[in-house]
């Protein structure tokens, strides 16, 4: 089965899985979160299983699987307990390219899908990163990210006259699966830093204009980025803090 299938498979799974739900223990979850879990193990019996007062996504072969398609910060604890004794590997799904379709919730109607004008960047793991920020150099835990194309459904709900600014979203279905990105040890994470900054010093600002991301977002992958040793404070220019890629670390990588 090659890449394609396997992704319209697990499509097919988690639609079936949802129809009968109450039987066989999904606990009602989203789409994407139940066909990720079908993507990375398509047999049932290796998911949902419990461990202690914890229940992993998937376990199989004693290692572990965690589907996190929000926040980290429920993760905490999990990992705590998990960690020690078993290989975890996080998946977070991020969003490619993203088509939104607004619900009534009165009528539920659905419009006509638009796509997003914005593409996902990988650099939002960062955020949730920063949430597991005392686990993620541990040896055992692993990252997966899963840029997938999806639709997004969306409540028409909101304050505003469109009723669409503080909607709440309904749910989120993958459509394709583009790539993966997968970190193992923290020197994979120079995936992160263009190869223009390698030899030379930076501040947060130049670093956030050349891998195009907003200041907020390339303040936190710059300070995630240096407690994982990947790179380190150099002094100051004016202000502004400068930093300098770890050489001994992209040559361990090399």
């Amino acid at each position: 089965m090659n890449h394609n299938q396997r992704f319209e498979a697990a499509k097919e799974k988690a639609a079936c899985s949802r129809i009968s739900s109450y039987n066989i223990g999904t606990y009602q979850e989203k789409t994407l979160h139940s066909v990720l879990k079908y993507y990375y193990e398509p047999e049932i019996d290796y998911h949902e299983v419990k461990l202690g007062r914890y229940i992993a996504d998937i376990m199989k072969n004693h290692e572990i699987i965690e589907v996190q398609t929000g926040s980290f910060t429920p993760l905490k604890r999990k990992l705590s307990f998990f960690l020690p004794d078993y290989p975890v590997t996080i998946v977070y799904p991020i969003a490619h390219i993203k088509w939104i379709l607004w619900v009534d919730p009165v009528t539920g109607e659905v419009t006509k899908k638009r796509k997003s004008p914005k593409e996902g960047s990988p650099y939002s793991l960062f955020m949730e990163l920063c949430r597991i920020k005392d686990v993620i150099l541990h040896e055992h835990l692993h990252i997966k990210i899963a840029m997938l194309d999806m639709e997004e459904y969306r409540y028409l709900d909101g304050w505003s006259t469109d009723r669409k600014k503080g909607s709440h979203r309904c749910d989120r279905i993958p459509v394709a699966f583009d790539s993966e990105i997968v970190f193992h040890a923290p020197e994979d994470y120079l995936f992160f830093v263009p190869e223009e900054l390698y030899q030379v010093e930076f501040t947060v600002s130049e670093f956030g204009k050349c891998c195009h991301i907003r200041p907020r977002l390339a303040s936190t992958t710059v300070r995630m980025l240096r407690y994982m040793g990947l790179i380190d404070f150099v002094g100051k220019r004016g202000k502004a803090y400068v930093y300098k890629v770890n050489q001994a670390v992209i040559n361990k990588r090399d």
